[in-house]
């Protein structure tokens, strides 16, 4: 998700939660997944050295 949207799409998701949690009771502390904790992360692969989209920021 961190490489699939931009940040207004992301505030807007971060926003759409604060909307329908604003007391921050349903799973505390998450809105966005971060790389780390994504599928994503598992299924990247390092080739030669080379990460995929070297211009993307890395958690």
């Amino acid at each position: 998700m961190c490489a699939q949207f931009n940040s207004d799409e992301l505030t807007f998701f971060h926003a759409i939660k604060a909307a329908f949690d604003a007391s921050g009771l349903l799973n505390p502390g998450k809105n966005i997944p971060t790389l780390h904790r994504c599928a994503e992360f598992g299924a990247m692969h390092i080739h030669a050295g080379q990460l995929p989209f070297p211009e993307l920021e890395r958690f």
